[in-house]
């Protein structure tokens, strides 16, 4: 993964500050679900 442009000086602003950098970069694995409302609506009304 490509670091942007603000990464080392926001990375160096955090150790001035008495950070210790442990993992760099640190990855975060996300799964994002989107639900509408008429999803739901479909879902509810075929399961009963």
């Amino acid at each position: 993964m490509a670091k942007d442009i603000i990464h080392e000086p926001v990375k160096n602003a955090l150790i001035k500050d008495g950070w210790t950098i442990t993992a760099d970069p640190f990855t975060i694995n996300m799964i994002v679900v989107k639900i509408t409302t008429e999803e739901v609506v479909k879902w509810v009304t075929m399961s009963h």
